[in-house]
């Protein structure tokens, strides 16, 4: 298999949508292309994946964000986030969902103004119950499949990675008061963020979107440990001043689960498709040729005996694909297009997305015979042909032309007369153009005849 030229690799083109988990809401240095409403930092995790995976970064991420901030304007100056998206998007990440019904924002706050009336207690569950789950499963997880969804058809060819969101409390006790829970509300706020992010993780599934975990790394990473082993800071005696939100630490620890995430997706495509004559049979042994636009060399598979191919390997890129039948009884056809690559269809071809559904129907090829003969003043011209695949003789239509001169006759069981009249006298060249069929291919010839 010869070696295809491989199309220049432009940068990834990377959109980062979400929540204050996604912008590094309190981290500085801000950004200052962004609105100052949405404390977006410069070292928040899209900014440091960019970064590491050298893509061209868009960050639409902005604080206090919900799922329908994805479809409307978050503030006057924020549009709403899908805009950012485009069909040439490679990578989308994000975390989203937590703002949602203000169900885990406030649920949180909810059990903070709850601690003191009973803070060996559960006061925030006793109150509360199953409310804020419920929430998340008949609210908030239809709305991050819808949000998902509308990624997927902003940017179809785009990787979509959504993070689910880090531990802030450890499983059962506390550290009140430096997160100020009562003890038996540590493992009902813990079992709400489980719930959020599996809600997160059936959103993904649901959608082909990947779900980048985080109750596994983030354990023993929650807001009650020390400097230099959480992730997230507490509500008293932290270093970032929006509270339960990661620090610097913690959005460098994002990026290394989207990297790690990120790098075992494909970076590669596969073309498939299948190759049948124009009764639909398959066509076995027909090359496929795979050539990138602006490029010379070829990459070539074989159709198998069920018309069928697939050609792995292919980067991101813009191709034409052409069918070559070695034996000829079946004329060779641009995939979407005619003769010539001018009026082939390009296949895109985005980083890590197959492309399926590559058919081609093939017309049976031609051996044809052309006589001609000049006269006075005029031109006759005899046509005889037959399939090459069946032997059989088709119908169409013949065309002789010199200049403005134009003449058509039918095919008549694959044989044709016509004679072209009023040629000046001399060596002159006519075309002889047979229409073909829908089963059987064309030709143009160009001859030179004698006139007397």
């Amino acid at each position: 298999m010869a070696s295809a030229d491989e199309p220049a690799q432009a940068p990834l083109r990377y959109v980062a949508l979400g929540d204050s988990y996604s912008a590094g809401a309190g981290l500085l240095p801000l950004d200052p292309t962004a609105s100052p409403s949405c404390l977006q930092s410069t070292v928040n995790y899209p900014h440091v994946l960019a970064t590491r995976i050298n893509a061209s970064l868009t960050d639409a991420t902005c604080s206090g964000a919900d799922t329908t901030d994805y479809f409307e304007p978050q503030f006057s100056d924020v549009p709403p986030q899908l805009d950012k998206l485009t069909a040439d998007t490679d990578l989308v990440t994000m975390t989203i969902g937590g703002n949602d019904s203000s169900v885990f924002s406030g649920a949180i706050q909810a059990c903070i103004t709850a601690a003191p009336a009973d803070l060996a207690g559960s006061p925030c569950k006793n109150q509360y119950g199953d409310s804020f789950e419920d929430t998340v499963r008949g609210t908030t997880y239809p709305a991050l499949v819808k949000a998902l969804t509308a990624v997927q058809q902003r940017s179809p060819y785009a990787q979509v990675l959504i993070l689910g969101y880090p531990s802030i409390l450890p499983a059962t006790t506390g550290c009140y008061p430096f997160v100020p829970v009562a003890t038996g509300d540590v493992p009902y706020l813990r079992s709400l963020q489980g719930t959020l992010n599996d809600a997160v993780r059936r959103a993904a599934s649901a959608t082909g979107a990947t779900y980048v975990d985080l109750n596994g790394p983030s354990e023993g990473r929650d807001a009650c440990q020390p400097i230099g082993t959480r992730w997230v800071e507490p509500v008293i005696g932290g270093t970032n001043p929006v509270i339960l939100h990661p620090n610097a630490q913690g959005e460098q620890a994002l990026a290394d689960l989207a990297f790690a995430a990120f790098s075992s997706l494909p970076s590669s495509s596969t073309l498939t498709g299948r190759v049948t004559g124009y009764s639909g049979r398959a066509v076995k042994g027909a090359d496929v040729r795979v050539t990138a636009v602006g490029g010379t060399s070829t990459r070539s598979v074989t159709t198998r005996a069920n018309g069928r191919f697939t050609l792995p390997g292919l980067p991101k890129g813009s191709y034409v694909v052409r069918v070559v039948d070695p034996k000829k009884a079946w004329a060779s056809r641009y995939l979407g297009g005619g003769s010539s690559r001018s009026t082939a269809r390009v296949v895109t071809v985005k980083r890590g997305k197959d492309v399926s559904g590559l058919d081609v129907r093939l017309k049976a090829a031609v051996r044809a015979s052309v006589a001609r003969r000049g006269g006075d003043g005029s031109v006759k011209v005899s046509v005889s042909i037959r399939r090459a695949v069946t032997k059989t003789r088709p119908g169409g239509k013949v065309t002789v032309s010199y200049g403005s001169r134009v003449k058509a006759v039918k095919v008549r069981k694959g044989r044709a007369t016509l004679t072209l009249s009023r040629i000046p006298a001399g060596t002159r060249t006519v075309k002889v153009t047979y229409s073909g069929t829908d089963s059987t291919a064309g030709f143009t010839r160009t001859y030179r005849v004698r006139v007397r």
